[in-house]
């Protein structure tokens, strides 16, 4: 079987916290590069360390994306524990570093599975803004997900029948974090 859930890629992962951090940024690379909303908007995305315009080490930032307009996104890829509430402490290196001006936006993609009251209220108050994917949104992305990190490549499109008509239906219900403009 080529094709996973989310769920079963995330079991997947290897229990070493910084492995299971590297495979987690490049899933995240794949998810903004294959998601359609995502797709659609951005041109490219690059691991910190292949960012050619990166000034030293990852300190927070772990992917920059640019859209297809020319802005910069900073993205902060959070493997955390499903069952936790992700806190405005577990990304502040992330919300220090991002806050510049060549970021037009920032991204914060996590496996827990909420974000706590002290981070959403970040969201509100801080420029650049700040979205989040939480756990249910990755769950319930419109993706065939790879069965395991190390087969991290573009999905193959599904065939279509010229007689047969499908209406895509979104899963994106249920999540309470809406998608940046």
């Amino acid at each position: 079987r080529a094709m996973a859930t989310f769920s079963e890629l995330l079991a997947s992962l290897d229990q070493s916290p910084q492995v299971r951090g590297r495979q987690f940024e490049r899933i995240c690379q794949w998810y903004l590069r294959h998601d359609p909303l995502y797709r659609a908007q951005l041109e490219d995305v690059w691991l910190w360390d292949e960012w050619s315009e990166r000034e030293g080490r990852d300190l927070g930032i772990d992917l920059v994306a640019r859209t297809r307009d020319g802005k910069l996104w900073a993205v902060q890829a959070k493997a955390y524990d499903p069952e936790k509430t992700l806190r405005k402490s577990d990304v502040d290196s992330f919300l220090a570093n991002s806050a510049r001006s060549d970021f037009a936006f920032r991204l914060i993609l996590t496996t827990a599975r909420d974000l706590s009251g002290n981070l959403r209220k970040q969201f509100t108050q801080v420029e650049p803004p700040i979205s989040a994917k939480v756990l249910c949104d990755l769950e319930s992305a419109d993706l065939f997900w790879p069965e395991s990190p190390d087969k991290l490549r573009a999905p193959k499109p599904e065939r279509k029948s010229p007689t047969c008509k499908r209406k895509l239906v979104s899963r994106r219900v249920g999540c309470r974090h809406p998608h940046p403009r």
